[in-house]
């Protein structure tokens, strides 16, 4: 992705249209926060949903997995990696 040209943003989902390398326009990110994205990565390939990458621990503190819905959006799964309190 070469540029963010919107970002919209809420608690749980993310969606950022940026220019991309593809033809016909924008692409899009849709990034949705999940409790455990190990879990959520297992039951969407029990689904069938094919992974452009499996969950892996980012440097800025998210662990992420990312997959091409049927239009050619990229979707992200995210959690985050700072310790929760207990309670």
């Amino acid at each position: 992705m070469k540029e963010t040209k919107d970002c919209f943003c809420c608690e749980e989902l993310l969606v950022s249209v940026t220019e991309g390398s593809c033809e016909g326009g924008p692409r899009v990110l849709l990034a949705a926060g999940v409790e455990d994205v190990d879990a959520a990565y297992e039951q969407l390939l029990a689904k069938g949903v094919t992974f452009l990458r499996p969950p892996t621990n980012q440097p800025w503190g998210l662990r992420t997995a990312h997959f091409a819905d049927p239009e050619g959006n990229l979707w992200e799964i995210n959690q985050s990696l700072e310790a929760k309190p207990e309670g």
